[in-house]
């Protein structure tokens, strides 16, 4: 069982606006409220909110990754980071060698998804077959999530029957 306990910022959508982090930091995570709340639901998976926020901005996401360690002592249970998309690289390799064992991208596959979609039927306006234009979609929604699993440190980590 998973939970995003407290609603931190951010839509699935691209953004325009800049980030507030003063206003985003006043719905971070707390060791002391993440320890409260995995005690008394006894969830597996606890969602941080340490900067990450739902969404792509026109600037890179910062994650607290000094905060990311108090909640990791705080808690035996596992931890997720929803809203990843748009992060560095360094911060998201920071965050899963701190415990982050599960990262949302969504909303960078969906950009990758609907803006290659949108250069094959620009590019090819008289083609009504979708499994000619879908190829090049499917080819970026992959790459995307190649180098992120490479970069999480996932890639070739599947066991056999699982």
């Amino acid at each position: 069982m998973e939970s995003e306990p407290h609603y931190f910022g951010g839509s699935s959508n691209v953004h325009a606006e800049g980030i507030d982090y003063a206003e985003i930091r006043k719905t971070f995570t707390t060791p002391d409220g993440t320890r409260a709340f995995v005690a008394a639901t006894g969830i597996d998976t606890f969602a941080v909110a340490i900067g990450n926020l739902h969404g792509l901005y026109p600037v890179p996401k910062h994650l607290d990754l000094g905060l990311l360690e108090r909640i990791r002592e705080a808690v035996p249970c596992y931890l997720s980071l929803h809203g990843g998309s748009g992060t560095p690289d360094d911060e998201f390799r920071g965050a899963v060698d701190r415990g982050v064992s599960k990262i949302n991208i969504n909303s960078e596959i969906r950009r990758a998804y609907r803006t290659t979609l949108e250069q094959q039927l620009a590019a090819r306006p008289d083609e009504y077959a979708i499994m000619k234009l879908i190829g090049p979609v499917i080819d970026a929604v992959q790459a995307v999530v190649e180098h992120k699993m490479e970069m999480f440190g996932s890639a070739g980590r599947a066991r056999e029957g699982s």
